[in-house]
């Protein structure tokens, strides 16, 4: 999960900015099923200040949103001192992402981060053979 790119602290709690318009549209994606859940970014868990505001700029967009009700905003705390945070359709799935993170086997995890972004299982097998070229069983 390295990959996610920090956004600075933009506001007075140190919440990150997140545009507008970028929030409502993952939420809306999560909420016409195109993807289980959109992880908007991660940033450093700094008090409950922070929390409460990245919840606040994601339910203000969510709730824009025709219907609202088929997602969740989450605001994750996750080892390391960060938080995690984004829309998903139902709370286990939420739950699962963070088994996915921390507990499942790397090669299982990006398969799982690949369903639970929206990718279908041939573009998770396409690019996996692109990077390995072969199959191959570690059982």
């Amino acid at each position: 999960m390295g990959d996610i790119e920090q956004i600075p602290a933009a506001d007075e709690f140190g919440a990150p900015e997140i545009p507008f318009e970028l929030r409502r549209e993952s939420a809306c994606l999560v909420a016409l099923g195109v993807r289980p859940m959109a992880l908007l970014g991660r940033c450093a868990d700094a008090d409950e200040s922070v929390r409460i505001r990245l919840y606040h700029l994601l339910e203000s967009a969510r709730t824009q949103i025709y219907e609202s009700e088929k997602v969740i905003s989450f605001v994750l705390p996750v080892p390391g001192g960060v938080l995690d945070y984004g829309y998903a359709r139902q709370p286990w799935v939420v739950e699962f992402y963070r088994w996915v993170e921390y507990h499942a086997p790397s090669r299982q995890a990006d398969r799982a981060r690949g369903l639970l972004f929206g990718y279908a299982p041939c573009a998770i097998q396409a690019h996996e053979d692109r990077n390995t070229g072969a199959y191959w069983d570690d059982a």
